[in-house]
This record gives C-alpha cells, structure tokens and sequence, in this order.
C-alpha cells in the first residue's frame, strides 16, 4: 500500500518551488493588500494563462449583475447604495 506524508497548507504555500512554479502566485487585492492564492495548473504553450486580479470584494458587482441579469435600470441600483 503506497502511503506518504500530506504537506499543510502553511508548508505548501511557503514552499520555494511551488512559487517558482507558479503554483502559488501573489495577486493584489483591494482590501487585504498582497495576498497569496493558488496558480493556474495547466500550462498551455500556444495560450498561456495568468491570474490578472484577486477576487472581487462583496457586492462589487450588484449594479452589472442588477442590469444585465435582472434589467433592473443602473440608476435604480446606484441610487439605492446612496
């Protein structure tokens, strides 16, 4: 029976190789300044992929979801944060 030691997450997010790798990648968020968060696992050689922004805070996209899901007006939901 193969067996073997699972790592933690404290011990993979601080491994030197999964950064390098780019397994693990830094990406700037709004609220929480730079924060470290899994890479893309495939890697494509005639499109390769990058992470571009972190996630998006709550409520950040209310007004679009509002207007093209729900046709709700953008005014009516701007001015209902106000």
């Amino acid at each position: 029976m193969p067996a073997a030691r699972v790592a933690t997450i404290a011990e993979v997010a601080g491994d030197e190789k999964m950064w390098k790798r780019g397994f693990i990648v830094e990406v700037e968020h709004p609220v929480a300044g730079p924060v470290p968060m899994q890479g893309l696992p495939i890697r494509l050689s005639d499109t390769p992929t990058a992470i571009r922004i972190a996630a998006p805070v709550l409520g950040a996209h209310n007004a679009e979801v509002a207007n093209d899901w729900l046709g709700v007006p953008l005014e009516t939901v701007t001015s209902r944060r106000a």
